[in-house]
């Protein structure tokens, strides 16, 4: 940069502050400040949700008896087990961030075991969410198994052994261990160690149905039974052709079948060991002669249980299909009562993916949950989990919503907050009658505290993107999110194109229209349709708002008209019939076409009035260096037709671009502005199908350059001019502001930001108009644009009423007096730039007067759209006078600042004085606004604020100036924000994960925040959400999202209060203590001898002994009173005299109970001996009645 360089830049710095305080200090309320009553202390991160799971499931888990369904897995940093009740989830603080392998409740109690890809054993505490034993383990664990009702899991190593985990305690038994039965096995056969080559590998485990001291342990080479009790093998199966790869117990607890990885299932009878009871696959196509040389899948997961309604058993089996294109489960139904070897009858449960494993949906926690349950839960190979019933047809059912975000997986996310109520009822408004029941997981569990909050204060809707082109919506402003399955999107019906991807979805929050764009150039409107119950009520409505449209346009034209008829006559027939004749070729030609053209470009060049007439009076047509020529592409609009099947989404129109779509809003009242790859945008009304607007950013580049040369060069120079190489389009927004220095109403107005700085806006009321450009100061990209009033109030262009006023203000109409009066309006234009100022193109800034708009009246516009454009054919009519005044121009960044002497003698005068001025001067005048508009505008590395329609740049703050940013950090989002009737202020988001919030309109930091560290280092920041209200909505994982509060001040209700384990629930009594408790029925003497010999039922005390585990002395009725909320509890009852007298009323219970077992023993035996007497006694009398010669 030289000497001269930085010359001008200071110069334009001076005369852009000299202009913006001359303006501040003739109106008070532009310098007044809304962030005063936002606090500093009252600014930070509050969690209010989370949507979404961090990462793809690796683990399953359930627990019959609490209810809850746990789910585990990602990948390193995103790595999470979370768990799901009815209505409520809640995510574990891990000790590892290592991918889960394995996870298994202690049913019926507050414990949940991990097992980890590093082979640790974690234990997590589900009242305080966090681990509680952690234990490193020798060897690779292969398998688990837990015995149901007590504290042992069953743990299988990749060498042989089997471990027995205490749950309890977070620690393996020391006293007992299963050994590698191979090893033991060849030893005890004495064979050669040659056999034993084959690896040692525990393949599976799983415990017996009914007895607990019977265990299956799987090798590859083999399959042992194993007495638990006796710690002995007592069976052997073996396959020498194949390698053993799942197991499951049949309900009868006699048979078992095998799974093996040549796709064969072989079921065993355990008391035979020599040969299989049946063998075959689990799915053969096509038959074979030799069945056994066609390649088939392994047998991953068998699972068998029992349908008591039916009389029927089914086994569940994954792969063993030969046929590649089959996914799913094979189901094959068995007959209980009958000993049929083979199934009845087999189906197929078709999945989208292959299946990586499934766990059924107990409904007992004992007989390894195979008695009537609830459905199927698999985990697919993508990572998702799907669930379904055991009905007829197996429906699937509904998981909870953050589960839904893997179903295909979630790609994108956009969240709309703060909905009109009328649309948002409309959305959410369903079909009772005619929607099919919706199956939902049978998730039971959890505890919802006092300080939960289910459901926001606001009316919010999720829209979620997914692969395979489907889109889902859900209702935000539950912090679960409910699904709306109602109203899913499924865009390949839709799509002609095969490989087109969805890159943005826009909501219309008036009409309820639905905007999806492709990366292949095209937008679909997708229209929402009520219920057939509320479409009547609905199109009175619109009937209504349209026929108050029409009248206000009636009453418009019949003004206008008389407008006409009471202006004077001047000499301009001959403009007015070239004009009509201009206009009625417009019409014709409009008219020709189906889907009419779109208007001239509106980078249209005006000229100020005493110009324009000299060119009228020579030539009709502007100059062509003026007007760039029209866009030649337009888009090609058509209506879709569909079935409608209400309340649903259908498509209703497909528009399509010559260039990729690069960014899309919707300004409510069916207008969509659509920008292109190629530097052009298009604003379509979306009711009638037709281009009603066209802007090309490089003809706007082109026409910025061929400034003219007897404009002032040293100005010239001074104002930065866009590069046609490397402009293109950074953001659109659609609001509803000043147009220009003339505009006493708001109208819809269009912002387009380029990625040079320069920001447009562009009033597409008035095609002929030329977009005006915002001074803002800047050479690096715009990131957003802002329209506020003077409450903070964003000017959206589909909000209803713009400005919020309060009791202690004064009207619009009275604060401008007040303004007026103590600031009269005076030049702020030197007496040497009069002349200047005249002659003075002001394109950039579109300071000029539309020849079209000069003789129309100020009134304001009370529609926009179609409506739009037949007031703005009608005003056409009306010709401005001869004799008419022209307007002031409007300052620009070439407009030169008034200097010091000119500042104070416009002070000093007086009103009478600057009254005496020639009204039809070309000096620029000051006239404060009703309700003045600010116009926030941020790019990379500054923010300006600027007056809405004089387009004077008020505020300045550069990135660099504030503590700790550097060179590097840039903004990504900002978002101006709001507490409710406290104020509001700007945040913006730099990439560092820092958020910087200014006051405004003066744009002062008020305070600094960071975002977690892992959200910037991941580069998670660009597709997040900032909300008014002062919400955040950032991704924080592969299909996760969380909401932030930042505004601490802004009364929103949020919280999570959720207990994962209910007290209340206790999972019954084991069925082995029932039978010894059970009054058995009589045997004879000879039943009772054999008896004698053998061993009762192992029980669970039995176990525990075994193991190790030391019996605690009224340990069962301590347990039992520990889950039971007594008061005295509280007061320390394990203590003191009241502890001593419950110990002791233990003993007398435990005493009595081992008394009504010895007498329950007693009265075994006299009925048995009385038996052996009466036989006595029979045989006594029979001999004696017997003769001599009998004997």
């Amino acid at each position: 940069m030289t000497i001269f360089d930085k010359i001008s830049g200071f110069a334009q710095k001076a005369k852009d502050n000299a202009l913006s305080r001359a303006v501040l200090a003739k109106d008070k309320r532009l310098d007044k400040s809304m962030s005063e009553s936002i606090q500093a202390a009252h600014i930070g991160l509050l969690k209010m949700a989370t949507y979404g799971v961090s990462g793809t499931v690796s683990a399953v888990a359930f627990d019959p008896v609490a209810g809850l369904l746990a789910v585990g897995g990602g990948f390193e940093q995103d790595t999470f087990i979370r768990l799901f009740g009815r209505g409520i989830s809640a995510e574990l603080v891990l000790n590892n961030p290592t991918r889960i392998k394995y996870l298994q409740f202690k049913i019926g109690y507050p414990i949940l075991v991990a097992v980890d890809m590093k082979n640790v054993i974690t234990t997590y505490d589900l009242k305080t969410k966090r681990a509680k034993h952690v234990v490193t383990t020798p060897s690779i664990i292969t398998a688990l198994e837990y015995c149901s009702g007590t504290d042992w899991l069953f743990v299988g190593f990749s060498d042989g052994n089997v471990d027995v985990f205490d749950i309890t305690k977070g620690r393996f038994s020391e006293e007992y261990g299963i050994p590698d039965l191979l090893i033991e096995d060849t030893t005890r056969s004495n064979q050669q160690q040659e056999s034993t080559k084959t690896s040692s590998l525990v393949v599976a485990l799983q415990m017996h149905p009914t007895d607990l001291s019977l265990i299956l342990i799987g090798y590859e080479s083999a399959v042992y039974l194993w007495n638990i009790r006796e710690q002995s093998i007592k069976k052997r199966f073996s396959i020498q052709s194949s390698q053993l790869t799942c197991l499951a117990w049949s309900p009868c607890g006699n048979r078992f079948m095998a799974g093996y990885d040549d796709g064969y299932m072989r079921l065993w009878d355990t008391r035979s060991d020599h040969k299989p009871v049946l063998a075959r696959r689990a799915f053969h196509a096509s038959p074979s002669t030799s069945p056994s040389s066609d390649p088939c899948e392994p047998i991953y997961r068998m699972v068998w249980y029992v349908d008591d309604t039916s009389k029927r058993s089914f086994l569940v089996v994954a792969g063993g299909s030969d046929l590649p294109d089959i996914r799913g489960l094979h189901i094959m139904e068995f007959d209980i009562e009958s000993d049929q070897r083979d199934a009845r009858r087999q189906t197929i449960l078709s999945t989208s993916v292959d299946v990586s494993d499934f766990i059924l949906l107990s409904r007992d926690p004992y007989f390894l949950g195979m008695q009537n349950p609830l459905g199927l839960l698999v985990v697919g190979c993508d990572g998702a989990i799907r669930a379904y019933g055991l009905g007829h047809g197996y429906p699937q059912l509904t998981l909870p919503s953050a589960l839904q975000f893997l179903d295909p997986p979630v790609s994108d996310a956009y969240h709309f907050t703060q909905l009109p109520e009328s649309t948002f009822q409309r959305i959410n408004a369903i079909d009772q009658i005619n929607m099919p029941p919706t199956h939902y997981l049978p998730l039971t569990g959890g505890v919802a505290g006092k300080g939960h909050v289910y459901r926001l204060d606001s009316n919010d809707l999720l829209i979620t993107i997914h692969a395979h082109r489907i889109i889902h919506i859900w209702d935000a402003s539950y912090t679960s999110l409910r699904p709306l399955t109602h109203l899913t999107i499924d865009c390949i019906q839709d799509i002609q194109d095969s490989k087109a991807k969805i890159t943005q979805v826009e909501f219309d929050t008036q009409s309820a229209s639905l905007f999806v764009a492709l990366d292949n150039g095209t937008v679909l409107q997708y229209t929402h349709h009520p219920p057939r119950d509320s479409q009547h009520q609905l199109s009175q409505t619109t009937q209504e708002a349209f026929i108050k449209n029409c009248d206000n346009t009636i009453e418009e034209i019949s003004e206008l008209l008389k407008d006409m008829e009471t202006e004077e006559p001047v000499n301009v027939e001959k403009d007015d019939d070239d004009h009509t004749a201009e206009e009625k070729t417009k019409d014709e030609t409009s008219n020709n076409d189906s889907i009419p053209k779109q208007p001239p470009t509106t980078t249209t060049t005006t000229e100020d009035i005493a110009q324009e007439q000299q060119q009228q009076d020579s030539e009709v047509t502007p100059s062509p260096s003026h007007i760039p020529e029209p866009i030649a592409s337009t888009p090609d609009i058509q209506l879709l037709e569909g079935e409608i099947n209400p309340p649903c989404f259908a498509p209703a129109m497909q528009i399509k671009f010559t260039a990729s779509v690069k960014q899309m809003v919707a300004a409510g009242g069916d207008m969509l502005a659509v920008a292109t790859s190629d530097g052009k945008v298009f604003v379509i009304n979306t009711l009638f199908g037709r281009t009603v607007y066209t802007t090309d950013i490089q003809a706007e580049t082109e026409q910025q350059e061929d400034t003219p040369k007897e404009e002032d060069n040293e100005e010239h120079n001074q104002k930065p001019k866009p590069t046609n190489t490397t402009a293109s389009i950074s953001s659109i927004r659609f609001y509803k502001t000043y147009a220009s220095l003339e505009s006493t109403d708001p109208s819809l107005q269009l912002f387009v930001g380029w990625d040079n700085g320069f920001v447009y806006q562009h009033d597409i009321n008035s095609s002929d108009k030329p977009p005006i450009l915002v001074s803002n100061n800047s050479t690096s990209a715009v990131i957003d644009t802002h329209v506020l009033d003077m409450q903070g109030v964003l000017q959206v262009a589909a909000a209803t009423a713009t400005t919020t006023t309060t009791a202690n203000d004064p009207e619009p109409k009275e604060q401008e007096n007040q303004a007026m009066e103590s600031h009269p309006s005076t030049s702020t234009t030197s007496p040497e730039e009069e002349n200047s100022a005249v002659g003075r193109k002001s394109h950039e800034s579109g300071a000029s007067w539309s020849k079209d708009e000069d003789g129309a009246s100020n009134k304001s516009e009370k529609s926009s759209g179609s409506m739009g454009l037949l007031r703005r054919t009608t005003r056409k009519l009306s010709k401005p006078r001869a004799n008419k005044e022209p307007a002031p121009p409007l300052p620009t960044e070439d407009t030169s600042p008034p200097s010091a002497s000119t500042i104070e003698s416009s002070g000093g005068e007086s009103a009478t004085q600057q009254s005496k001025r020639a009204p039809h001067s070309s000096k620029w005048e000051y006239r404060p606004q009703p309700s003045p508009h600010f116009i926030v505008v941020s790019t990379s590395k500054s923010i300006a604020t600027v007056l809405s329609g004089y387009n004077i740049r008020l505020f300045t703050a550069h990135l660099h100036d504030i503590d700790g940013c550097n060179n590097e950090d840039t903004i990504i989002h900002s978002q101006v924000m709001m507490v409710q009737n406290v104020g509001a202020c700007l945040a913006v988001v730099l990439q560092s994960g820092v958020i910087i919030y200014y006051s405004l309109p003066h744009l002062l930091p008020i305070a600094r925040i960071s975002l977690p560290n892992e959200l910037a280092a991941r580069d998670l920041l660009e597709n997040m959400s900032l909300s008014t209200d002062g919400r955040i909505v950032a991704w924080t994982g592969l299909c996760e999202l969380e909401q932030y509060l930042s505004l601490l001040q802004n009364s929103i209700s949020c919280g999570e209060d959720v207990m994962l384990f209910d007290p209340g629930r206790r999972i019954p009594p084991h069925p082995t203590a029932t039978m010894t408790t059970t009054q058995k029925p009589k045997k004879s003497w000879l039943e009772s001898v054999q008896g004698a010999f053998q061993k009762g039922p192992f029980t669970v005390a039995e176990l525990d002994e075994l193991m190790g585990k030391k019996p605690i002395l009224g340990a069962s009725n301590k347990a039992t009173k520990s889950t039971e909320e007594r008061p005295s509890n509280a007061e320390g009852s394990g203590s003191g005299l009241g502890g001593v007298f419950q110990e002791l009323s233990q003993k007398m219970n435990e005493r009595g109970e081992k008394l009504d077992q010895l007498q329950n023993k007693f009265e075994d035996m006299s009925a048995q001996s009385g038996d052996f007497l009466k036989a006595v006694r029979e045989y006594n009398e029979r001999q004696a009645r017997k003769k001599w010669w009998e004997f």
